[in-house]
């Protein structure tokens, strides 16, 4: 006669209760965490859009005080830049001041802006020559 071992038990394989709640629970949080990142998409692609926009504007502006081709601001002056697309009310002001060599100066160029309501700023610094006549 053939003797029968005794059958162990053991667990049946698949998930338990448990361990499909914890499953859909981590998936519920990643898909809300995805989505909010999602959500938050557009306003940093504006935000980084009206900056490149703000200071090439400060760029433009520095530059025309550089080649001459403008007259040189005394003090703080506001130079209209027009409406970018995401940068609303940009404005473009410079901070001449001349420096203890004759003929160099220091100049700052702050753009100030809106993103979707925020006012946000851009400062640039930079020192030039111009030959005095």
């Amino acid at each position: 006669m053939t003797r029968r071992r005794p059958v162990a038990h053991h667990r049946e394989a698949g998930f338990s209760l448990l361990e499909a709640l914890v499953a859909l629970t981590l998936l519920a949080l990643g898909l809300v965490l995805g989505l909010a990142l999602i959500y938050r998409l557009p306003a940093s692609l504006d935000r980084a859009r009206a900056r490149v926009v703000a200071v090439r504007a400060a760029e433009a502006a520095l530059e025309t005080l550089r080649v001459g081709s403008g007259p040189l601001p005394a003090g703080e002056t506001e130079l209209p830049a027009g409406d970018g697309a995401p940068a609303r009310r940009l404005r473009i002001g410079l901070a001449v001041e001349a420096t203890e060599v004759r003929g160099l100066y220091h100049v700052v160029a702050q753009a100030r802006y809106e993103v979707r309501g925020t006012p946000e700023s851009v400062r640039l610094e930079t020192r030039f020559w111009r030959a005095l006549p």
